[in-house]
């Protein structure tokens, strides 16, 4: 089974991950436990060229792969607007990864995991949706 991850999770080039790509946080482990279930997992994130974070972790997992879309940019409104853009520039790249896929995961609260969602659903895809809040804000 094939499943398709499309999240807001900024990623980073890096030669030293399997996937060639990198992220802070607790995001590259809960991908590799979830790559477990399925045969196949491709993630379309948004992706930087640079990092200007320090202790990334590599992104991994079995048959593992990272797709790089834009990366979204400003905030607040500004931000809303700047999606309409963006969902012309990377929407097609991700609406032919969900209709290829078996299964669709859209981790949320966040626009890029909404676009996810919204065409997984649209596609009549499973759909696994995970919120990924901030613990320390209510």
């Amino acid at each position: 089974m094939k499943l398709v991850v499309i999240s807001h999770k900024i990623c980073w080039p890096n030669e030293d991950s399997p996937t060639g790509y990198a992220t802070d946080g607790g995001f590259p482990v809960q991908m590799a436990a979830i790559s477990e279930l399925f045969t196949t997992t491709e993630m379309f994130v948004p992706c930087d060229a640079i990092s200007e974070s320090d202790g990334l972790s590599p992104i991994l997992g079995r048959n593992m792969s990272v797709r790089p879309l834009t990366t979204p940019r400003g905030n607040g409104f500004q931000r809303k607007l700047a999606m309409i853009r963006w969902v012309f520039t990377n929407g097609p790249t991700i609406w032919n990864a969900v209709g290829k896929a078996d299964a669709v995961h859209a981790p949320i609260p966040g626009d890029v995991g909404t676009i996810g969602m919204i065409f997984a659903l649209m596609r009549r895809k499973r759909l696994f949706v995970r919120h990924c809040g901030n613990w320390l804000a209510p």
